[in-house]
């Protein structure tokens, strides 16, 4: 006769917790999503197979957003109402990597207040190497940044290099990047009980934009409470730059200002990927429809003249045509950048979906126009 021992008792008790547990975590999942681990955080992640000598796209959702943003799964949905298929009709390869976030769904399972704009960029990266490796993608990587995944370009960037990753150039769709203060630094922000940052009172303008998109294409894309539940959740706060960081010693948000430029690394301007631009051109998105070009143009500037200066120094004898390099730089955000129609989710719904994936394809041929003019000056 097995007799129970306190040891036995115990094992088992921790084995039914596992097996228990486990379920509720992948009931969450949607078709194709899986759990990946990178920088020390899980994420969920949709991998989508293309042809391996095309480029990984590595999409990035913004605030209070999980990735499933730019692929749906939902019941009733419409797979063509999502950036993730047209890219893959053209072949390429698609990533989309959810980071930690609190949804009514509880996809998760576990809240992470201290998750950082550092911790973000090391397990994007991370993750994207792992599929690289697996899939043997022979292609480069383009980072797809949306909204508030602007603060992920440097922290990617570094890892990237750390990791070996073929990191061709950072997309922003309607991104913020880095820059102190682009945002309002003294806005409050309401913390949950799990620590996160709660938002929900922004929800409503969210699917406004959204509900915008169902009118061009002639059907509820989202239903708004399936969106409130499975796409929206609390986050970090320390991912937003408000000048507010997670203590976790007094369980409060506090101001500092330090902190948040340390954790994005925005003020290394020379420090960047090249950036491309899909900017939009609704009013209800007009901060990144006016700013998007001069904000990001900053960092290409410093990256190109970086690169410069880089180079006359290992060629000091070399004649310098000077007014061809201004000329270049001055007009390298034009070339660099696309204009779509829509407003903060313009790759949302078929006919903005599809437009996207039209316009991203062009950046990835004049992103590599652009590259050769510089090389031949």
């Amino acid at each position: 006769m097995w007799l129970l021992t306190s040891t036995k008792i115990t094992f088992i008790t921790a084995l039914l917790a596992a097996v228990l547990s486990a379920p509720a975590m992948a009931a969450n999942l949607w078709s194709g999503e899986t759990i990946m681990h990178g920088g020390g955080y899980p994420a969920v992640t949709k991998f989508i197979k293309g042809h391996p000598n095309k480029p990984l796209f590595v999409f990035i959702p913004g605030a209070h957003h999980n990735a499933r943003i730019s692929y749906g799964g939902h019941k009733g949905y419409r797979e063509n109402d999502f950036l993730a298929y047209w890219l893959n009709q053209k072949k390429y390869n698609f990533l989309a990597i959810s980071y930690p976030i609190d949804t009514v769904s509880d996809l998760f399972g576990e809240s992470y207040p201290g998750f950082s704009v550092r911790d973000w960029g090391r397990q994007a990266a991370e993750i994207t190497k792992q599929v690289v490796d697996k899939y043997r993608i022979q292609g480069p990587v383009i980072v797809l940044g949306w909204s508030m995944a602007g603060k992920v370009a440097q922290p990617f960037y570094e890892e990237s290099k750390r990791l070996n990753i073929k990191f061709d150039f950072y997309l922003s769709l309607a991104a913020t990047p880095p820059i102190p203060g682009i945002v309002a630094k003294n806005k409050m922000v309401k913390m949950a009980e799990s620590g996160l940052a709660d938002r929900k009172n922004n929800y409503s303008k969210w699917y406004q934009q959204v509900k915008e998109n169902d009118a061009k294409n002639g059907h509820i894309i989202i239903p708004k409470a399936i969106y409130e539940s499975e796409y929206l959740g609390d986050i970090s706060i320390n991912q937003q730059a408000y000048g507010l960081r997670f203590h976790s010693g007094q369980k409060a948000f506090v101001r500092d200002y330090p902190a948040d430029i340390a954790d994005t690394n925005g003020i290394e301007y020379a420090n960047f990927p090249l950036v491309a631009m899909l900017i939009p051109t609704s009013v209800l998105d007009l901060r990144h429809s006016l700013t998007d070009l001069s904000a990001w143009g900053i960092y290409n500037t410093n990256r190109l003249y970086k690169d410069f200066s880089r180079r006359i120094a290992n060629y000091p004898n070399k004649p310098l045509h000077l007014h061809q390099i201004r000329s270049t730089i001055y007009s390298a955000q034009l070339e660099l950048s696309e204009s779509v129609s829509g407003n903060h989710f313009f790759f949302v719904g078929k006919s903005g979906a599809k437009e996207t994936s039209i316009n991203i394809e062009k950046l990835v041929k004049k992103v590599k126009q652009f590259r050769e003019k510089w090389e031949n000056l």
